[in-house]
């Protein structure tokens, strides 16, 4: 029961707990963000740290706030995205894909922004990505 409950609902955070990454220093693309029903979005993209291999990744996507010190964060499910792979960096960003359903119930601020929660070097990064969350595409 913990595990789902773990990996299924949003968790609370406090941003300041979490050293920054600026997000120069990553690669990220939101692909499909879309509503699946009144309670629940789908969003699906990529994100990696430039020179850090995602094999490990245990990657989260936080929705923030500017004006508020408390986000919230979603487990992702890594996938491969081979199509990714660069024949010129020999980094491993194979599982930089990434996709989740939101239950969004919980949400209760507006002007909410994407942020991304990765393992570098043991240590888990905030990186602002100051883009706006919004539903962008119907399936």
């Amino acid at each position: 029961m913990y595990q789902y409950f773990h990996y299924h609902n949003p968790v609370r955070i406090k941003l300041s707990d979490y050293p920054e990454l600026p997000a120069s220093e990553a690669i990220y693309k939101i692909e499909q963000s879309y509503s699946k029903n009144p309670d629940y979005n789908y969003i699906s993209g990529y994100i990696y740290a430039i020179g850090h291999s995602t094999e490990a990744f245990n990657s989260k996507l936080v929705l923030y706030n500017d004006n508020l010190e408390y986000a919230y964060y979603y487990n992702l499910s890594m996938v491969e995205r081979p199509d990714l792979l660069s024949e010129t960096d020999i980094t491993n960003y194979t599982y930089c894909g990434f996709e989740r359903d939101l239950d969004i119930r919980i949400l209760k601020s507006d002007n909410l922004k994407i942020g991304f929660l990765i393992n570098i070097d043991n240590t888990m990064m905030l990186i602002k990505t100051n883009q706006p969350y919004s539903i962008v595409e119907t399936p």
